[in-house]
């Protein structure tokens, strides 16, 4: 897998926000495959299912489907669609992405997992918010969950901390929105 800096950013691995200042700051990437074409979800895995998990708290639940609403938002498709909830979370199975609280480390809010074919499109998902999260602020729930469905459409991480794919949130941040930079990357695919 070759990695090309140009400006945009997709992501091909997992990730894990973590609760924490931020890094250095660098510029965004754009990951490409070795066919050249981006991960992202491709149209004939739109719009993705997901089933939230039976553990998730109502307060979580409702931050989890107000910030799927909040990327649906941004797009003229149907990027994801909730088909019920889910009582043991595996891998995703059939394209359904499994969304449930786990145990992570501490400083650890999310951790999203993202498979991809061999044309680039993502394919298998899975996302797993810290049980503490339940304990934070809102605006950081929103933010982590954000970042980890960024994941989900190929998003890679950031450290621009005005992003919402910067790995790191903060106690004292708003609820963020995609900066410019994140906002091409998102349109690129999924205007």
């Amino acid at each position: 897998m070759t990695k090309y800096v140009i400006g945009l950013l997709f992501l091909l691995t997992s990730c894990a926000t973590t609760i924490q200042p931020p890094l250095s700051s660098i510029d965004v990437q754009y990951i490409i495959t070795e066919n050249m074409k981006p991960a992202h979800q491709c149209d004939k895995s739109l719009p993705v299912f997901y089933m939230i998990g039976v553990n998730v708290p109502a307060d979580i639940y409702m931050v989890i489907t107000e910030s799927f609403n909040y990327w649906n938002s941004l797009s003229n498709k149907k990027l994801f669609m909730q088909i019920g909830y889910i009582k043991e979370v595996y891998d995703s199975e059939g394209g359904i992405t499994p969304i449930s609280l786990g145990a992570l480390p501490s400083k650890v809010g999310g951790r999203t997992r993202v498979g991809y074919d061999i044309d680039g499109c993502i394919f298998e998902t899975k996302i797993v918010l810290n049980f503490d999260i339940q304990y934070l602020p809102v605006s950081m729930q929103h933010n982590i969950v954000r970042h980890e469905i960024g994941h989900l459409l190929g998003l890679d991480d950031s450290n621009n901390k005005e992003g919402i794919m910067n790995r790191s949130v903060s106690y004292h941040e708003k609820i963020k929105n995609l900066i410019p930079i994140e906002l091409i990357a998102f349109k690129l695919f999924y205007l």
